[in-house]
């Protein structure tokens, strides 16, 4: 489960950055740059690891992956990271999110949708 902005200096920070730069995503489409060293930044730092021993003492399992708001997008990309790089099949990945930001740009998006099961909860009127 990833969580949302804590701290109004974070949300200040994302409003300025979240759209202004993207990067090249390593599975396809481009990505925010904000959200993607976000992320890199957890899986490098230990998560990576925690995931991948977690998968390789229970293969079989499903793996649920969910987020809200600014967590929604590091759910996104942490179920794109675990499908792209084969530490799960398609039917494996799960997942869920609430309030996400737009995360990546058409091509990410259509990727994602073709290759797991995903649930979006949006609130019409919502600034995210």
């Amino acid at each position: 489960m990833f969580r949302g902005t804590t701290r109004t200096q974070q949300l200040v920070e994302q409003a300025k950055s979240v759209f202004k730069k993207w990067y090249r995503w390593l599975f396809g489409g481009c990505v925010s740059k904000y959200f993607a060293d976000a992320f890199t930044s957890l899986w490098n730092g230990g998560m990576g690891y925690d995931v991948i021993d977690l998968i390789n003492k229970k293969p079989d399992y499903d793996i649920w992956i969910t987020g809200h708001s600014l967590g929604g997008s590091m759910a996104s990309l942490a179920a794109s990271y675990i499908l792209g790089a084969d530490f799960a099949t398609p039917q494996q990945v799960k997942l869920v999110t609430f309030g996400q930001p737009r995360t990546g740009d058409d091509e990410f998006s259509a990727l994602q949708e073709s290759q797991f099961c995903m649930l979006k909860r949006e609130n019409v009127g919502d600034t995210v």
